[in-house]
């Protein structure tokens, strides 16, 4: 779901709560609540994906929280790997359409200004991408397809354990900052649904194009349940 004016948004948000938090004046960070403002995706072809998220800092070791965001769509034009990995030439454009995502987790670090480690369990609604190719004679493994090609795959939604990476850092004035990607990425991704519609086609073709596009699509860890998060927010 596309938005407005998300950009205007997003950064007279930021602004706000950066002006917020020099309200704050303390370094110690143990009992603090942090509400934050974050990003998806990063804001490349018209996307977003804004979210929330909000957390207790038990003390400078852990961190315990809850993130969403939401919806969004995504033209990559010729930029998808899943659009690579099926070999056909003549590929007209991309679209995506992304699931919210939350994320129930914990931050783990050694000390305060150390990477954390994150884990909890995540969450993906549906996510689907929708591959069109021109209209041309073309070839998967010596079979041929005449005609313009359209596919749908799609990662069916799901509940995971999630284990993932990141770096927070709050200042003395309250100013939060961070990013991480966690998901359940131990398994693999899931197999996805894939529907191929390509116009006077050898059944074969169509086979083989299916073949190319799952084994991508499983050996992805971008294709895995997971979260991406980069944010701002304030800490008190």
């Amino acid at each position: 779901m596309r938005i407005p004016g998300a950009r205007v948004a997003l950064y007279s948000a930021v602004l706000v709560l950066a002006a917020t938090g020099c309200a704050a004046q303390t370094t110690d960070l143990d009992g603090r609540w942090t509400v934050a403002l974050e990003l998806g995706e990063l804001p490349l072809h018209g996307s977003f994906k804004l979210g929330v998220s909000a957390g207790y800092q038990w003390n400078e070791h852990a961190w315990f929280g809850l993130a969403w965001q939401m919806p969004d769509e995504i033209r990559r034009g010729g930029s998808s790997f899943n659009a690579e990995a099926t070999g056909l030439e003549g590929l007209v454009g991309t679209q995506e359409e992304v699931g919210q995502r939350a994320y129930l987790h914990a931050r783990i670090r050694p000390h305060r200004y150390a990477p954390h480690l994150s884990v909890g369990l995540v969450y993906n609604a549906r996510d689907t991408e929708i591959m069109r190719y021109d209209d041309r004679v073309r070839t998967a493994d010596g079979t041929e397809a005449s005609g313009s090609v359209t596919i749908r795959s799609s990662r069916r939604s799901a509940v995971r354990p999630a284990l993932g990476a990141g770096y927070a850092w709050t200042s003395p004035e309250g100013i939060t900052v961070f990013a991480e990607w966690s998901g359940w990425w131990l398994r693999g991704a899931p197999q996805p649904e894939v529907a191929i519609t390509a116009a006077g086609a050898d059944p074969a073709f169509v086979d083989e194009v299916d073949r190319r596009l799952r084994e991508h699509f499983t050996s992805s860890v971008f294709n895995t349940w997971h979260i991406f998060q980069m944010g701002v927010g304030i800490s008190w």
